[in-house]
C-alpha cells in the first residue's frame, strides 16, 4: 500500500512539475520584449501620417519597441529600409509595400533570416514565393464597390435627367494593391451602368496637388463633366480645389475613399458627395499586435480584414461629432 501511495505521489509531483513548467513557459513568453520595425510607404499621404501618429502615441510599451521608417514613396529606399531593419536584428517587421512586387527581395531576405513579416493595408503579389505571416487591412475590392455605388447614387440624385454621365477616375499609385483592387471594383460598377461614359482614368498618385492639376486640365477640356471618382480622399480634395478655381463648386460630384476629417467636413457642407472610411490606426496597431502574438508562438489568421463604412451626406455630421472620421 505504501508503495502504491509513493507511486501516486510521484506521478502527481511529475504532473505538477509539467503543468508548472508549461505555465512558466507561457508566462515567460507573455513577458518577452520585442523590437519590431514598421515600414511606411510615405508620410506625404494623410492616411499613413495618421498611422504614424497613432503608433507613436502607443509605442514603446513595456514589451514592444518600434522603429518606424518612411519609404518616401521610393521603392528602392523602402527595400533599403527593410534591409537595415534586418541588419539591426529586429524580431519582426510590419510592412506597407509601395507596390505589390517591389519589396519582394527584401521580404525574401527577411525570410532567410527567420524574421517574420506582416503586411498592412497593401498586399504583395500572389504566388510571389515569399512567406508572409498575415495581411491586415481593408478588403480593397469591396471598398471600391462601395465607392462605385456611392458614385451612381450621387449621379442619380444630382443629374437625374442626363442621358449620359461623364465621369473621370483618378487612380492611386500604379502597381499598388489598393489602386489595382479599387480600380477593378469601381470599373465593374461603371461598366455595368450604360449611362456612365468614363472619359478618362488618370494617375493622381494619391496626391492632392497632382489630382488638382489633372482636374484643372479635365475641366478646361470638358466643362460639362459630371463626376470624379477618386481612389483616395486627398485626390478628392484636389478635385474640390480645382472646382473652386473654375467656379464650379457643388456642380460636379466628387467621391473619395479613406474618411479623413477634412473630407468628411466637406461632405457635411455639401462640396464633396461621399467617401468610404477606412480605419488606419486600427490596421497599424492590429498589425503590431498580431506580430507579437506570432512571435509569442500563437497561431494567427493569414488575413485580417478591418471593416469599412460608407459616409454619404446624411451620415457625415455623425462621423464628425462622434470622432470617427480621422
Amino acid at each position: 500500500m505504501k508503495r502504491v501511495l509513493s507511486v501516486i505521489l510521484a506521478v502527481f509531483m511529475l504532473a505538477t512539475f509539467v503543468v508548472c513548467g508549461s505555465t512558466t513557459a507561457v508566462a515567460a513568453a507573455e513577458q518577452a520584449s520585442y523590437h519590431f520595425g514598421f515600414s511606411l510607404p510615405t508620410l506625404d499621404v494623410t492616411f499613413f501620417g495618421h498611422m504614424n501618429v497613432a503608433l507613436q502615441k502607443i509605442y514603446p510599451t513595456d514589451r514592444i519597441t518600434l522603429t518606424i521608417l518612411n519609404g518616401e514613396n521610393n521603392q528602392q529606399k523602402q527595400v533599403s529600409d527593410i534591409e537595415n531593419l534586418i541588419g539591426m536584428g529586429v524580431d519582426g517587421i510590419v510592412l506597407i509595400p509601395i507596390t505589390i512586387e517591389g519589396t519582394l527581395p527584401a521580404i525574401r531576405l527577411a525570410n532567410e533570416h527567420n524574421i517574420p513579416v506582416i503586411t498592412v493595408d497593401r498586399a504583395i503579389a500572389e504566388g510571389s514565393g515569399v512567406d508572409i505571416v498575415s495581411f491586415v487591412g481593408s478588403d480593397h475590392y469591396p471598398l471600391g464597390l462601395q465607392a462605385g455605388e456611392m458614385l451612381v447614387e450621387a449621379l442619380e440624385e444630382h443629374f437625374p435627367d442626363a442621358e449620359e454621365w461623364k465621369v473621370v477616375e483618378l487612380e492611386g499609385t500604379p502597381g499598388s494593391h489598393p489602386a489595382i483592387q479599387r480600380g477593378l471594383a469601381i470599373n465593374s460598377i461603371i461598366s455595368a451602368n450604360p449611362r456612365i461614359n468614363k472619359i478618362a482614368s488618370l494617375n493622381g498618385e494619391f496626391q492632392t496637388t497632382t489630382a488638382m492639376n489633372i482636374a484643372e486640365n479635365i475641366l478646361t477640356a470638358n466643362p460639362d463633366i459630371h463626376a470624379f471618382v477618386c481612389h483616395n480622399d486627398m485626390m478628392a480634395e484636389g478635385v474640390r480645389q480645382a472646382l473652386i478655381n473654375h467656379g464650379k463648386l457643388r456642380e460636379v460630384v466628387i467621391i473619395g475613399i479613406d474618411g479623413q476629417i477634412s473630407t468628411v467636413e466637406a461632405i457635411a457642407e455639401g462640396t464633396i458627395h461621399g467617401t468610404v472610411i477606412q480605419y488606419p490606426d486600427r490596421m497599424a496597431v492590429r498589425g503590431i499586435e498580431l506580430l507579437a502574438e506570432f512571435v509569442d508562438g500563437k497561431q494567427v489568421d493569414p488575413i485580417v480584414y478591418v471593416p469599412t463604412d460608407k459616409i454619404p451626406p446624411s451620415e457625415a455630421q455623425r462621423f464628425i461629432d462622434e470622432g470617427i472620421a480621422w
